[in-house]
């Protein structure tokens, strides 16, 4: 069944109760119909049965989508209105001119990822002052780090081995914040777990999903199932809930096999324990990833937080606006979004701002200090030095 038959065949049972407005980040910041769940399964229902009707205007619509999940499991009829959208997007890129450069941009980057990496690098001192004045990037950005891959691939604890577990770095991870993954592999090899990464990680394929590129992720997802099978041990962990969500979940429900993957926060709790408990003295602000707690239905970083001892002052009342490419395409929105984290955030009057996303950090940071933006696998790194200075 291909893209156009599949929304005429499922769309047509959306009985258009607006249950799925309820909580859709977008219709509540414009309440406009076309911008809510249902207004975009009834645009991509009429565009499927009459092609004609397509035009610049309802791609907007159905590409101002974050994908963020806060419809998922809604709907009474049992549209999966992900899938819709996603599978929309696909049967709509042909006729959008405004992201055919973006597309050929994603393509190439995660075809070429540390081609395209350096290639930044090296002209990081003339792209950084622009991309930062445009909004695209964030002060203090280092674009010249190297991957962690780059650095060794199997990392061993001191004595005795408790286990192996995985580390799928994800783009975010391995080249932007390759200390986030540094700091994972000092807890890991602290709790004597040997930390392994692959020297040639593929792209989850989320930037190209957004874009409609359903073909071309599953190209990259057949790779990642691929090389992780040949792997063995305990668990695959991600420090990403986007990469968590989109080999998992988004994955079986579009090509039917998914990758068992555990996001950091999930993984870590039940192996630190009450035990590990530490006075960090730090007030913190949290904001919660839209994959973290949309999908999954839970979120492991309170725990983790209260864990640390650190002051919990509040958290985020939406999405930071990131969303991959959506931040990209639709900038003055995006960065609205963003505007009310960080008025809730100042708010609180916290010392740092928590969050479980790489995602999630690089948007936050464009308008909060990068240093007071942290990933929950840093409290954990600080939770465990702190114990083992007690025990020595």
């Amino acid at each position: 069944m291909n893209e156009r038959e599949w929304l005429k065949t499922n769309l047509a049972i959306c009985a258009l109760c607006g249950r799925c407005k309820k909580d859709c980040p977008t219709y509540l910041a414009e309440h406009n119909e076309s911008r809510s769940p249902r207004g975009r399964m009834l645009l991509l229902y009429e565009a499927a049965l009459k092609e004609e009707l397509i035009d610049q205007a309802l791609i907007e619509r159905v590409y101002s989508c974050l994908v963020c999940g806060a419809c998922e499991g809604i709907c009474p009829s049992g549209v999966d209105v992900l899938k819709a959208i996603l599978i929309g997007r696909a049967y709509l890129k042909g006729h959008d001119r405004k992201g055919r450069l973006l597309r050929r941009l994603m393509a190439a980057g995660t075809k070429r990822p540390i081609l395209s990496y350096r290639l930044l690098s090296v002209f990081k001192d003339l792209l950084n002052p622009l991309l930062v004045k445009k909004g695209l990037i964030h002060r203090g950005l280092e674009l010249d780090m190297p991957p962690l891959q780059t650095v060794d691939t199997v990392f061993s604890p001191e004595g005795r081995r408790k286990g192996r577990v995985v580390l799928f770095t994800g783009c975010s991870v391995r080249f932007l914040y390759p200390y986030l993954g540094q700091s994972f592999i000092s807890v890991m090899n602290s709790l004597g777990f040997e930390v392994v990464l692959q020297r040639k990680e593929y792209c989850c394929g989320a930037p190209l999903l957004g874009l409609g590129m359903i073909k071309e992720t599953e190209r990259l997802a057949q790779r990642n199932l691929e090389s992780f099978e040949r792997l063995k041990a305990d668990a695959i962990v991600s420090l990403c809930p986007t990469c968590v969500t989109v080999t998992g979940g988004i994955y079986r429900r579009l090509f039917g096999d998914a990758l068992e993957m555990m996001v950091f926060d999930d993984f870590i709790k039940d192996l630190i324990g009450e035990k590990q408990k530490a006075g960090l003295d730090s007030s913190v602000f949290y904001h919660p990833p839209c994959h973290m707690k949309n999908y999954r239905g839970c979120d492991s970083a309170i725990g983790l937080i209260e864990l640390s001892g650190m002051v919990l002052r509040g958290q985020s009342e939406g999405c930071c606006g990131h969303a991959g490419t959506y931040s990209l395409r639709f900038k003055e929105r995006s960065l609205q979004m963003l505007q009310k984290r960080v008025s809730e955030f100042e708010s609180s009057e916290a010392d740092v701002l928590v969050t479980s996303c790489p995602g999630c950090m690089f948007q936050l940071s464009k308008m909060i200090d990068h240093p007071r933006v942290i990933h929950t696998v840093e409290i954990v790194e600080e939770m465990l030095e702190i114990k083992g200075k007690e025990t020595d």
